[in-house]
């Protein structure tokens, strides 16, 4: 069977989605992997029936195909890490040179494969079934490993829930809105780092009788440590063992934790948004931005894909094909600010209208990258300001405006939620707006724990709160407020981790001479 059915022809194509979608696996919806699977097998069809006509022998033409696709597939990969590497001071990525490289070996292994007699036929047939089946087993393993992992913590949480005494709900209790607003910066980071005066924002958040924090800190650097540990209202190392630090492995956390465990014992009900990072489906009311699989724009993981392959040499050949294919490759961002302003409108003018109590947790990847809105939340037509790799700016110029628009942007539209909150709620409400880390990440790892932290009580009574609060200490403040729980509060702590390895923590400590005042 393996010398003679050319399975290969559909495995190895698949394998670059599915390796792409294990590298990503915590930043991708299992669903984008669907429309890249299929057209990989339709172009694998295609080139089969194609090689089939010019040679009239089944395995050759899989043969042939397989060496095409893999070599259309692997042109970017490489040409990424060539770009990382330098000999004195040149950049050895260079498509005008490796590019005929790549067509010349893919054109000679081809040629070379074509000429195989019946037997040599055979046994390659069989060589590239075997690594067709090695190449897709290797991420499919950790894909289903990870998959696992987090569904066996889901259960467990789960059954943990099914096992607690719900209380019935008290309608004196104020609904209780957490608002992460993903990478917003602390007030004097802005003034230091892209000289931007934020205080009218922060003045307008007082005034509305918030508390701001002005020394706040995250306790971790990325979006998921930093949630799941507020959420649990501990460090990681305390509720979760080292087996678990993995990409996805802290996702649940932010799911099923110490906070929703006693806000639901207290009948609150759990509303919120789909999220790239964790599966919150069974919360009590969830919103989920409906995607079109038919829709003609390319999805994030559609176009990295695309960008991996021999196509990025044709987007990249001059200024023109740049600007003729701009309008393909920048389309995800279009999704992406769809997404978001589906998030803030639904909060805005759904959300409010739900009975209480209710805990309301809306993570907004805004002001963080890709930069596609404009100050007054028009979708930002100058893709400059996302054209990079990964959807970043193409230069620290558009970078630093690209977050500052959207800082405004952002302060425009919670001003609005929050005056509407405050206006329409049964209850006088609790609201906490929040970043989950700063957008700094290769400077002073100190700047990346400086996030925007404003709390509105009912009682208006911030005599728990304190300047340098961390965020692990947040909810155990508002449970032994509003809950009258007993929580103890933790020292405060910042660890800050790079993304290429995250459970490597190192703590860092504040540098703002103002902010070591009585701490």
């Amino acid at each position: 069977m393996f010398k003679k059915i050319p399975f290969h022809g559909l495995l190895i194509p698949t394998y670059f989605v599915i390796a792409l979608f294990n590298q990503n696996i915590a930043e991708v919806f299992p669903e984008d992997i669907i429309r890249p699977v299929l057209v990989v097998i339709f172009l694998a069809l295609c080139f089969f029936l194609l090689f089939y006509w010019l040679t009239r022998d089944i395995r050759r033409a899989a043969l042939i195909g397989s060496t095409v696709l893999f070599f259309f597939f692997s042109y970017g990969l490489v040409y990424g890490v060539l770009k990382t590497m330098a000999v004195l001071n040149l950049s050895l990525a260079r498509h005008r040179i490796l590019l005929p490289l790549f067509l010349a070996l893919m054109i000679l292994v081809s040629f070379k494969l074509s000429k195989l007699n019946n037997e040599n036929t055979g046994k390659f047939t069989q060589l590239f079934n075997l690594f067709g089946i090695v190449l897709l087993v290797l991420p499919l393993v950790n894909i289903m490993r990870i998959s696992w992992m987090q569904h066996s913590a889901s259960q467990d949480n789960a059954e943990m829930k099914t096992q607690e005494v719900i209380q019935s709900a008290n309608s004196d209790a104020p609904d209780v809105y957490y608002i992460i607003a993903d990478a917003y910066g602390r007030a004097d980071y802005l003034m230091d780092e892209y000289g931007f005066d934020n205080s009218t924002f922060v003045q307008w958040l007082e005034n509305e009788g918030f508390y701001v924090a002005d020394c706040a800190r995250s306790n971790y650097a990325h979006t998921v440590l930093s949630l799941s540990s507020a959420m649990q209202m501990n460090y990681i190392p305390e509720y979760a063992g080292t087996d678990r630090y993995y990409d996805g492995g802290l996702d649940d956390d932010i799911v099923h934790n110490a906070l929703r465990r006693e806000l639901e014992e207290n009948g609150y009900k759990v509303v919120t948004f789909e999220n790239v990072h964790w599966d919150y489906g069974d919360a009590d009311i969830f919103y989920s931005f409906q995607f079109n699989i038919f829709s003609p724009y390319l999805r994030p993981f559609e176009n990295m894909l695309l960008m991996n392959s021999m196509f990025r040499a044709v987007v990249e050949f001059n200024s023109t094909t740049q600007t003729v294919f701009s309008s393909l490759t920048s389309t995800p961002v279009l999704e992406h600010y769809q997404r978001q302003k589906y998030i803030l409108d639904t909060l805005e003018n759904d959300v409010i209208q739900i009975a209480g109590p209710k805990f309301v947790f809306t993570h907004i990847e805004t002001p963080h990258g890709p930069y596609v809105f404009d100050e007054d939340g028009s979708f930002q037509q100058e893709d400059a300001y996302y054209r990079g790799e990964y959807y970043s700016a193409i230069n620290d110029r558009y970078g630093d405006e690209g977050y500052i628009k959207q800082i405004k942007f952002m302060n425009m539209r919670l001003e609005q939620i929050v005056e509407k909150i405050l206006q329409e709620s049964e209850n006088p409400p609790l609201i906490i707006i929040q970043g989950d880390h700063s957008i700094e990440e290769f400077g002073a790892a100190e700047d990346r724990m400086k996030i925007l932290y404003a709390i509105y009580l009912p009682d208006e009574d911030y005599s728990a709160f304190y300047p340098n609060i961390t965020p692990v200490n947040t909810f155990r403040n508002i449970l032994n407020t509003y809950l009258d729980t007993n929580y103890s509060l933790l020292e405060d702590h910042s660890y800050f981790s790079v993304r290429t390895a995250r459970y490597t923590w190192q703590e860092v400590y504040e540098d703002n001479p103002q902010c070591l005042i009585g701490n």
